[in-house]
């Protein structure tokens, strides 16, 4: 478009400039027949007054003055105009016999002044917004140079050429056919100057097209995550409906006189109302979880706290429970420095997601491994098992909030996608962080850092 425009811009001051040279040769023609006019013929008029004082005179005789009639002061007026009319015809004929039979005939030099032809071609190229340097020639029809101007001349042999043919009006059979031919050096100056005025324009569109994409990007990731919550909500709300359920069933047998209340009875009722209100503990827990999310500032409360003490105490409590599904649990805590700045309720409470997953995620039987070390100042805890695994697409998303791995059609394990989102904001409030590194099929290992006290 640029490259179109300044060709566009250079041709129309070509051609502005080639009709000034025309408009020039037609008013030389007109001064020179003017000149060799007859001074009577360029006198002005007769005026009106004139026969009417002959008129006068004729009556002079008489003693009393006689009025011209307004019929002979109409016929004089027209008699003069048809005599201008007929001057000014026979003064065109005369230019256009000189333009249509001499001018064609005469030479570029003798039509043309070079040094007003470069004054226009300036002119012209400043009103078209062209400021640069250029070079001109007048050259006839088999390209032989006749003129060259005297500024500029390095530019002759410039790739970027414009040309326009002078008095184009004329018999183009005619062997006296000139162009006037004009050199520019580049131009890519021409095109800056035209992005200059481009560049702010183009920017803004740039910036509203990126922000305009971030926003939709925005928005989507919003309602996704809108939409996790309420799925949140309908799952917490049906988990919490079975407990209460349950519980409100077993106090209500128990307050009914007309049940038989047999020591079994009111033990199976007590079990129930234990395992059930264990439940609600646990999804109350979960519920709390996600209001350590809505907090800018950290709600942990870092003591000095024994690592491995905890890895001990957790895996104690679920030893049970792994030794009655088969499972094996393998302590490696070698790590010589295990003292850091620990909130123990909330890292105990990691420790716990993290071998949850390794339960609910198995495959018979399961082996558990859980090691330590150190690496500088660092304390690395590593929990790995062979289960399940997880697929590469699905690994870098478990750390977020309501995220859950799809599982197909395989409902065997209920969760709320909040465990491992709450692992991670908890060990990064711990000036920690967290990896994982998985194959779906072979196991799963999650590796935690975090600063030991020196």
């Amino acid at each position: 478009m640029l490259e179109q425009q300044f060709g566009n811009n250079v041709q129309n001051s070509l051609y502005e400039a080639v009709k000034k040279m025309e408009t020039l040769e037609v008013q030389r023609y007109i001064n020179n027949v003017l000149e060799k006019s007859h001074p009577n013929q360029n006198s002005v008029s007769p005026k009106i007054s004139s026969p009417v004082n002959k008129t006068t005179l004729k009556h002079q005789k008489s003693s009393h003055t006689v009025n011209v009639p307004a019929q002979e002061i109409h016929k004089v007026i027209i008699e003069d105009q048809q005599k201008k009319l007929l001057r000014t015809r026979e003064l065109l004929d005369n230019v256009l016999s000189h333009l249509l039979n001499d001018a064609p005939g005469r030479h570029i030099s003798e039509r043309v002044n070079y040094d007003v032809l470069d004054s226009e071609i300036y002119a012209q190229l400043l009103n078209n917004g062209i400021y640069h340097c250029y070079h001109f020639t007048v050259t006839d029809k088999n390209g032989r140079i006749i003129y060259t101007c005297h500024h500029n001349k390095e530019l002759n042999h410039a790739r970027l050429r414009f040309n326009q043919q002078f008095f184009p009006n004329e018999n183009s059979n005619s062997n006296r056919q000139y162009f006037l031919n004009v050199y520019f050096a580049k131009k890519m100056s021409y095109y800056q100057d035209a992005l200059q005025i481009v560049f702010p324009s183009l920017l803004t569109t740039v910036i509203l097209f990126f922000l305009f994409i971030f926003i939709i990007l925005y928005l989507m990731r919003q309602q996704q995550r809108s939409e996790a919550k309420i799925d949140f909500l309908n799952n917490m709300t049906h988990e919490l409906k079975t407990p209460i359920a349950s519980i409100s069933l077993a106090a209500q047998i128990l307050n009914d006189l007309d049940v038989e209340k047999t020591p079994t009875t009111i033990e199976h009722l007590s079990s129930v109302i234990r395992n059930e209100t264990s439940r609600l503990v646990i999804l109350v827990e979960k519920v709390l979880q996600t209001s350590i999310f809505q907090s800018e500032k950290s709600v942990l409360r870092l003591t000095p706290g024994d690592a491995h003490e905890i890895i001990n105490r957790v895996v104690k409590n679920l030893s049970f429970k792994i030794h009655e599904l088969g499972g094996t649990t393998i302590l490696s805590l070698e790590a010589k420095r295990f003292t850091a700045m620990i909130d123990e309720i909330h890292f105990s409470s990691v420790i716990y997601n993290l071998i949850e997953n390794s339960i609910k995620y198995r495959r018979n039987p399961l082996v558990l491994t859980i090691s330590t070390w150190n690496d500088k100042n660092k304390l690395y805890i590593v929990i790995e098992d062979n289960g399940i695994g997880i697929k590469k697409e699905y690994s870098k998303h478990i750390f977020e909030r309501f995220y859950r791995v799809p599982t197909g059609n395989v409902h065997n394990v209920k969760g709320f996608g909040l465990g491992l989102a709450y692992v991670k904001k908890i060990i990064t409030d711990h000036h920690g962080s967290i990896n994982v590194d998985s194959e779906y099929g072979v196991g799963t290992k999650f590796t935690i850092q975090i600063p030991v006290i020196i």
